[in-house]
């Protein structure tokens, strides 16, 4: 991670659905038809298309042009030479449009992409931020490996350069890690999503539609009652956040940590 970097701070960053080990974009491809001007010296019919009912059809298409469903339409129409130039016509050209899709998500190079820990993995950093997201699971998992590298950090000791701040930390705040988001005041339902109410007993119930509408949604979304279901980001996880041992571990990691670096502090 840039060594001119200490303070990482993210606020409400929704895009965030996730940690990302590789932030490489994938590549989509589509075709598009864009209006050309054509005079007959230019004109090409296995290159052009027109604009008909049923889509752009290139100009020397024999199939469609000799269907008896089309060819009251195009008399005009020479079979294996195409239409002829017609200037009252409008022609297009196809083109492949490739474009780049970056996926969502945080990425930090040295933190995010390693899945071991080792003197590549230090950092400068002193505290990373993040208010707000959807990371789910990914958070621990975030907050996991900064533990991880502090306590690295913590163990070189004396070896490591004083630039190195042993102290790192991190702060979670308002990250969730349910599958359950709380739906705001003033949101519409979605067609396809599940909800559950939030009843009396501070359970949560399915939410249903009768006569095919959410019976009280204003109202309950107003007193914060209504979570939208989403499990498909706990896909990967969903052995993992089983009970309190979770917390547990990151604890008692975090206590060996400060543990660690007492010691350290003792010895200077």
């Amino acid at each position: 991670m840039p060594s001119t970097i200490t303070n990482l701070i993210l606020k409400e960053p929704t895009s965030l659905t996730g940690i990302l080990t590789d932030p490489s974009p994938s590549e989509i491809t589509h075709e598009e038809y864009n209006p050309v001007s054509v005079t007959e010296d230019t004109y090409d019919a296995s290159e052009l298309y027109i604009n008909t009912l049923d889509g752009y059809i290139i100009c020397n298409d024999d199939e469609y042009f000799t269907n008896t469903a089309h060819s009251g339409d195009y008399l005009d129409y020479v079979e294996f030479v195409g239409l002829p130039y017609n200037p009252s016509r409008s022609y297009y050209k196809k083109e492949t449009i490739t474009e780049s899709i970056y996926p969502d998500g945080l990425y930090i190079e040295g933190l995010t992409n390693i899945s071991t820990i080792n003197e590549n993995s230090v950092t400068h950093l002193s505290t990373i931020d993040i208010v707000g997201g959807n990371m789910g699971y990914d958070s621990f998992v975030l907050l996991n490996k900064t533990v991880e590298i502090k306590k690295y950090m913590q163990q070189k000791g004396e070896s490591l350069d004083l630039s190195y701040d042993r102290d790192l930390a991190i702060n979670l705040e308002k990250v969730s890690w349910t599958p359950y988001r709380l739906v705001e005041y003033g949101e519409v339902p979605v067609d396809g999503a599940t909800y559950f109410l939030l009843n009396g007993h501070d359970m949560l119930q399915p939410y249903n539609k009768i006569s095919n509408e959410y019976l009280g949604w204003k109202t309950n979304t107003l007193n914060g009652k209504v979570y939208e279901y989403n499990a498909t980001k706990f896909a990967d996880h969903e052995n993992d956040i089983v009970n309190l041992d979770l917390l547990d571990t990151f604890i008692n990691d975090y206590q060996e940590a400060y543990d660690i670096y007492i010691q350290l502090d003792d010895r200077n």
